[in-house]
Parts: C-alpha cells; structure tokens; sequence
C-alpha cells in the first residue's frame, strides 16, 4: 500500500508549475527546458479513506556531477500515527538521467530504496539499475545495509525504457510533444522483471469526470501503466491542473477494493 502512496505523488509531478495550460499553450510556445526545471522542489499530502494525512511526498531535481546529467529524488514518509504502524517507513526513487543531441534524456541509474526503522534499528533495502543502451541490457543489483545481494542482467530490444522520473522530465520539456486536449503519448517504461509502458491521456472536456474532487476549469489526465510497474492494479490516476498549471488535485481509483486514494498540493 504504501509503494501505491509513493507512485501517486509521482503522477502529481508531471506537470510543473512552469508548464502552460493545454488551451493557452500553442504550437510556437516553448517548453521549459530541463535547466530551467533545477530548482523544482514539491511537496504533497496523501489521504486515503478516512484518514485526510497519511504521508507526505517531496520531488527535487537538480544538476548531476557531470555536464549534462540531472539527478532527480522523490520520497515520501508516513507520519504520525502511520509512521509508527509502518516502522518509521521511507521509500525513495532516485534517478540519474543524462541529456542527448536531440534533447531528449535516457536513464543512466535509477534506485528504489525501501527504509525501515530508526537509529541501530535502521535497516535499507535498495535496487539498483544501470541502463546500457549500446549493450541493450538493465543491470538489477539488490543492496541490503551496504551489501550486495545478488546481481543480474535484464535485455531489452526496440525503443530504450526510461524509469519515471526520466519519463517525467521528457514530458514536461516537451521531449514527447504538445500537451493538447485529446492528445495521448505511449512511453516504455521498466517495470523490475521486464519493459511495460505508461499511458498518458490529457483528456476532453467531454472526456472528464471530476469525482467530487476535481473543480470546473483547469485540465485534467489520465494515467495508465502496466500492473506489473507500480503495483496499482487496474485503477486508472486522474490528475487535476489548477489555473496557475499546478498539479493541485489526483485520485486513483478503488486500489485493490478497498477505496480511493486523493492527494492534494501542500
């Protein structure tokens, strides 16, 4: 339940407060390039049933060690009551990303790390990805407290899969294209055990649906991605875009039967 919480807080990044809206955005203005996006720092809370603030989500990205690589982190914490239910629990993603000639970016590392427990209780669970496009193989390590577990190449062939958090960056620099109403973009995605892919659909007017959660104006999405990914099951994530272009607003729906999950900009 918790890795679901985590993703959620992903899909409310996706678009920036630098991006403009769908209806005022044409095909001359600019993106924000991924310079002007170092800097970003978000914050969010989750809720889910009764329970208004379960965890808080934090997104940061800036520039790497070396001329023209990016770091990219988010992480979210329980809290309160839940923090205690949970052991005190963090989970990372972390991603180093580099830029290319034609200015879209590929994963060079990615980490997915699970903390549990605090002082000489302190335990670390990560994964480690190393993307190589030329040899057309992912790397997977697992590292427990410091030691590495076991490690094992994973092929792939076609287009080469980004993690998230890349495929967040090519999204709102405009790497994939407009963000128009009615507009749909397929994106290979890594999901652990093989290449799925995640779906994004900037939806009609006629298409939306607000929940009881969603206001009139701003534009709203749809996010589909493989089970095998994130865990989420079959529930689709709408996300909701304020009239200053924030990520204010997302659901995703009846996660595993028990109920909605809402998330709301702090």
């Amino acid at each position: 339940m918790f890795r679901i919480l985590l993703i959620f807080t992903i899909f409310l990044y996706l678009v920036t407060p630098n991006i403009l809206f769908a209806e005022t955005r044409g095909p001359a203005t600019p993106f924000p390039t991924i310079d002007e996006l170092v800097g970003t720092d978000l914050t969010y809370k989750i809720a889910f049933l009764w329970m208004s603030h379960v965890a808080n989500g934090v997104f940061r990205l800036e520039k790497g060690d070396q001329p023209g690589t990016y770091r990219a982190l988010l992480s979210a914490r329980t809290r309160g009551v839940y923090a205690w239910l949970t052991n005190h629990r963090i989970q990372s993603y972390e991603t180093l990303m580099q830029k290319q000639v034609q200015g879209k970016l590929i994963t060079l590392t990615h980490d997915s790390s699970i903390e549990k427990g605090e002082d000489e209780t302190r335990k670390v669970r990560t994964k480690h990805y190393i993307f190589d496009p030329d040899k057309g193989t992912i790397t997977v390590s697992k590292i427990a407290d410091g030691e590495l577990w076991w490690e094992k190449d994973l092929p792939f062939t076609g287009d080469m899969p980004v993690d998230i958090l890349t495929a967040y960056c090519n999204f709102v620099t405009g790497a994939y294209g407009q963000i128009l109403p009615g507009v749909t973009y397929v994106v290979p995605a890594f999901g652990g055990k093989s290449v799925g892919e995640i779906k994004i659909e900037i939806l009609t007017e006629a298409e939306r649906t607000d929940f009881g959660l969603f206001p009139e104006g701003g534009l709203l999405c749809r996010f589909t991605v493989d089970a095998e990914i994130f865990d989420t099951g079959d529930g689709a994530i709408y996300v909701w875009y304020d009239n200053k272009s924030r990520p204010a607003r997302g659901i995703i729906e009846d996660i595993v039967g028990m109920g909605d999950i809402r998330g709301v900009m702090r």
